[in-house]
């Protein structure tokens, strides 16, 4: 399934790291902000930011159930 999304690495580490490097679990990150600010103690995320990763959380959330709905 293909949402439009890119696919590269981030600079920082996830919860992630298990199912992917150890596992071999597909696994999607999806989140707004600044990469470089992750886990940081001055991190933040604009508003605009914010609703982008509300819609496109929405977004993902119908992709899903679509793909489902059609197995």
């Amino acid at each position: 399934m293909n949402l439009g999304a890119r696919e590269y690495v981030w600079s920082f580490r996830t919860d992630g790291v298990y199912p992917v490097g150890e596992a071999d679990v597909e696994t999607v990150g999806f989140g707004s902000g600044d990469e470089r600010l992750a886990h940081k103690p001055n991190k933040y995320v604009s508003i605009k930011e914010l609703e982008k990763t509300v819609k496109g959380c929405t977004d993902l959330v119908k992709a899903l159930n679509r793909y489902i709905d059609s197995r």
